[in-house]
């Protein structure tokens, strides 16, 4: 299905509330963003025309070309107008410019500021070999600091082990 000359939608079913104007495709559904060049893809994917919102639920995932980041979830939501992604549950974010890979309960991600963060237990594998655990964590892509109010714990690849009350 063509939404309109920047929307893309594919699936095995559709289903069409003209009113509300939300469809909602189930089966290898597939939503493009001809112009972020966002892919995304689930089981099930309802798109609010009017709101500019995809939802995207089981084996979700969404692939941004523009900024060379893949995230996974159970629940990915991706507001188009706004330009935000906000991921639920078994979340994984995988930044291929940078070589940082994030683990987490929920994570929003701000493309237009670069900036993501996560909510709950957070895990960070960074690109100089560190394994970050803490939880709430801030993380501004374009600097690449990280920080955070709540304990954290560092590890490197030498099982060198450091704590912090906070970081930033």
């Amino acid at each position: 299905a063509i939404i309109d000359n920047t929307t893309e939608i594919t699936a095995e079913k559709f289903e069409y509330n003209k009113i509300t104007k939300i469809l909602i495709a189930q089966g290898n559904a597939v939503g493009i963003d001809k112009l972020n060049k966002i892919k995304i893809t689930a089981d099930k994917l309802t798109y609010d025309k009017i709101k500019l919102i995809f939802i995207a639920n089981g084996n979700s995932k969404a692939t941004d070309k523009l900024n060379n980041v893949t995230i996974e979830a159970d629940e990915l939501e991706y507001n188009k107008k706004d330009l935000i992604y906000t991921a639920k549950k078994n979340v994984k974010l995988d930044d291929i410019s940078n070589n940082i890979f994030t683990e987490a309960e929920k994570i929003v991600y701000l493309i237009s500021e670069e900036k993501t963060f996560s909510e709950g237990k957070t895990k960070i594998l960074t690109a100089d070999n560190y394994t970050i655990n803490s939880t709430d964590v801030v993380w501004l892509r374009n600097k690449n600091e990280f920080s955070s109010d709540k304990f954290t714990t560092f590890e490197d690849t030498e099982n060198n082990f450091y704590t912090a009350e906070k970081f930033r």
